[in-house]
Formats: structure tokens, C-alpha cells, sequence
């Protein structure tokens, strides 16, 4: 207690040493807590919107144990086969293609979500959601990084849309979201130059399983399993889960290490100070 009542005096005595203190403390903690802070949100970013999604379970390729991180193709049957299960409702496939936005000269990386009945934006700050006419919904902090507002234009693949809708909870720390519906992904695949109809590309990313009312999940789902074995099944909580941890053991290491450094930084700048004060 001697030390402390002593330190609080000399503090005390030169308050203006004594705020250079306080103020280094704190920046450096701030610092510490950015780094802890980017890494937590990173992470729930990664989670949130597979997470969101709207379906009891998510049917997804078969290995493939993240959604928004990679790739996922299931085959163009796989909606027949997921409905014709007792207890399962409806069962509406989502797609997932990486693309490069172009808005007044320039261009942007993002990913575009075909939703059919479901897996549209959830949250929308401004307009509506895309219908099946030359529309787009943007989220919104990608809209406001190329200046793009509601009623504006913008080129996917040569291909002219309007912007609808500017929603939020719809990005990545790797990617922002656009979405536009099924039917308007086909017309667009259709006028395109680039070979979608080659090899084994599929249309089919994910399906939305949609269970009817009281039906117990665990025992459609192993139903499901059996018809559909190229697919692998999660709930949407299950599977931002797995992009979350993904995530952390992708970034992880150097999130933590950059964290690490900046609290180590910070007990080696409150030692030396302390340390001033002793002498």
C-alpha cells in the first residue's frame, strides 16, 4: 500500500507527468482493444449471415464444410430429391457466384446471392428487394464505398441492373453480398459470355430446407442424408459456426498474434513507466 500511496503522491505533485502517464496507458490499452475487437468482429461477420438464413436445415456439397468461404455445387436434381422426403416443405435452392461489380468506372469484388422463394436480404436500410425484372439489391456499405444509391445502374458481367435495394448484415470481411432473383441469374447466365454452360458447373449452391410444422428434425434429416448423399446437412446456426471457425483458423494465428503484440506492448509501456516513477 506504501508503494501506491507513494506513486498517488508524486502523481499528485506533478499532475502534468501524471496525465502523460494516464493518456499512454490508455492509448495503448485502446490499441490492445481494437486489435481484440477487429478479431471478435471479423469472426461474427463470418457467422452472421449464414446464420440468418432462412431454413431448418441448409443442404450444401458433400466436403464442403463452410458456406460463404468456398465453393459449393450440388446437382441440378438436388431439389427434387430434398422435397420428395416426408415432413420437408419446401426446399428452395440458393446460389452463390463470385463476380466483379463495375459502377462508374470502377470495379469491386463481391459475391452475388440468387435466391429463388428464399435467402433474399434480410435486413434492408433503403428500398425493397429485387424482383425478377432487371434488379439488384447492394449492401449497403459497399454501395456507399462506390457511391451508388437507389436507382442507379451498375454492370454484372455486361449486364445492366438496377439497384433496389441497399441491405445491411449482408457482408464478410473477404466479400460484400448482392442479390438478385433465380429467374434474373438465368437470364443473366443466358446473355453471358463466360462458359456457365460447360463442365460440371451447376446452378445450385444450397438448398433452404423448410420443414413442415411439428415434424421432428433429427429424424427428417437422416432421412434427407439417405437421399441426398452428395450433400452434406446443417442447421443455419451450425453452419456460421463452421464459417466462423474457419475463419478463426484462417486468421486466427495472425489475429492473435498482432492482439498479442499489442498487449505485450502495452505491459512493457506500463512497466517502463512505472519504473520511471520508482526512480
Amino acid at each position: 500500500m506504501g508503494v501506491f500511496y507513494w506513486t498517488w503522491r508524486q502523481w499528485l505533485s506533478q499532475p502534468g507527468r501524471a496525465a502523460l502517464a494516464v493518456s499512454v496507458y490508455a492509448a495503448v490499452l485502446a490499441l490492445s482493444m481494437l486489435f481484440d475487437g477487429i478479431r471478435v468482429g471479423i469472426l461474427d461477420d463470418l457467422r452472421s449471415f449464414p446464420a440468418s438464413l432462412p431454413a431448418d436445415l441448409i443442404a450444401i456439397e458433400s466436403g464442403n464444410t463452410t458456406f460463404s468461404l468456398s465453393p459449393s455445387k450440388l446437382p441440378q436434381l438436388a431439389r427434387s430429391r430434398a422435397e420428395s422426403v416426408p415432413g420437408v416443405l419446401n426446399a428452395p435452392p440458393i446460389m452463390l457466384l463470385p463476380f466483379i461489380l463495375e459502377s462508374d468506372g470502377a470495379s469491386t469484388p463481391a459475391m452475388l446471392v440468387a435466391f429463388d422463394e428464399a435467402g433474399g436480404p434480410e435486413k434492408l436500410t433503403e428500398g425493397r428487394a429485387p424482383t425478377t425484372e432487371r434488379e439488384i439489391a447492394l449492401d449497403a456499405n459497399l454501395a456507399k464505398l462506390r457511391g451508388v444509391d437507389v436507382g442507379d445502374s451498375v454492370t454484372v458481367w455486361d449486364y445492366q441492373l438496377t439497384v433496389v435495394g441497399l441491405s445491411t448484415g449482408s457482408t464478410s470481411p473477404f466479400t460484400p453480398y448482392a442479390f438478385i432473383t433465380y429467374d434474373r441469374l438465368l437470364d443473366l447466365v443466358l446473355d453471358s459470355d463466360l462458359p456457365f454452360g460447360t463442365g460440371e458447373f451447376s446452378l445450385v449452391s444450397a438448398l433452404l430446407i423448410q420443414l413442415e410444422s411439428g415434424v421432428d428434425l433429427t429424424a427428417v434429416r437422416t432421412q434427407l442424408e439417405a437421399a441426398m448423399p452428395d450433400a452434406d446437412l446443417f442447421t443455419p446456426g451450425e453452419l456460421g459456426d463452421a464459417d466462423s471457425d474457419f475463419g478463426n483458423r484462417l486468421l486466427g494465428p495472425v489475429l492473435f498474434l498482432i492482439s498479442g503484440i499489442a498487449w505485450l506492448i502495452a505491459l512493457l509501456t506500463m512497466a517502463m513507466l512505472r519504473y520511471a516513477d520508482v526512480q
